[in-house]
């Protein structure tokens, strides 16, 4: 796959990204790189150990996808947080998922709170990447 100065600039203004003339060529060899580590990446075979109790199917992005455990997980109050909440925009977006709490459980996370970068998928909840481009995308169950 080749890209060219021109798309990689357009593709750069949609999301209000101005790449000056003089770094053209940076920007398409780290396009290059990304998209040859991406290849490799992808070309691996699909075998991963998994328990019996995770179930998966076939996916034609990626090798497999898990079946998110959405009734024992549920999501809640899936939302951006606001400016007083994010002063300095570290959170993409903000959910809930779990068991219910149950003071007197054992589990090691029972209570927590646990932070996912949001290069990781999770069922319903917006995924952004780190950036715009990504924008409204959500892995649906």
């Amino acid at each position: 796959m080749t890209v060219t100065a021109e798309e990689s600039v357009r593709a750069a203004r949609t999301i209000g990204l101005n790449i000056l003339p003089d770094h053209e060529d940076d920007y398409l060899k780290v396009l290059g790189k990304t998209y040859t580590s991406c290849k490799i990446i992808m070309e691996q075979p699909g075998e991963f150990l998994l328990p019996s109790s995770v179930s998966i199917r076939p996916c034609s992005w990626v090798d497999y996808i898990t079946e998110p455990l959405l009734d024992r997980f549920p999501r809640a109050n899936i939302h951006l947080p606001t400016s007083a909440d994010n002063p300095l925009r570290g959170w993409a977006w903000r959910a809930e998922a779990g068991d219910p709490v149950d003071p007197k459980s054992d589990k090691v996370l029972s209570g927590k709170t646990v932070v996912l970068k949001d290069t990781i998928c999770m069922a319903n909840v917006p995924l952004m990447f780190g950036t715009n481009a990504f924008e409204d995308f959500t892995r649906e169950p």
